[in-house]
C-alpha cells in the first residue's frame, strides 16, 4: 500500500472468539505503519482492565489523533471535563 491508496478511513473487526481478529488487524496495522498511514489503534482485550471500557478508548485514540504539541493536554483534559467520554 502507498498513502494515496488509503484514505480516512475507520475498521471496525469483531467476531467470534478464536476466529483470528487480533492477528489480522495487527498485520494490517504494522503494514498501515510501515507506509505512513496508521494514525491511531486500539485493540480491546477482556482480560485487561484497560484495554476494556470506553474511557481508554476515547483517551487512547485522542491521544494518538491530535497534533503532537497537545497531546499532553489531553489525560488533563479527560480528568477536568469527563463527561467529554
Amino acid at each position: 500500500w502507498t498513502a494515496s491508496d488509503i484514505q480516512n478511513f475507520l475498521l471496525w473487526l469483531n467476531g467470534p472468539a478464536g476466529a483470528g481478529k487480533s492477528a489480522i488487524i495487527q498485520t494490517l496495522a504494522l503494514r498501515l505503519q510501515e507506509v505512513g498511514c496508521l494514525r491511531g489503534r486500539f485493540f480491546f482485550k477482556r482480560a485487561h482492565s484497560s484495554c476494556c471500557n470506553a474511557r481508554a478508548l476515547f483517551t487512547t485514540l485522542a491521544y494518538q489523533l491530535v497534533d503532537p504539541a497537545v497531546r499532553k493536554l489531553v489525560p488533563k483534559t479527560v480528568e477536568e471535563a469527563p463527561k467529554l467520554i
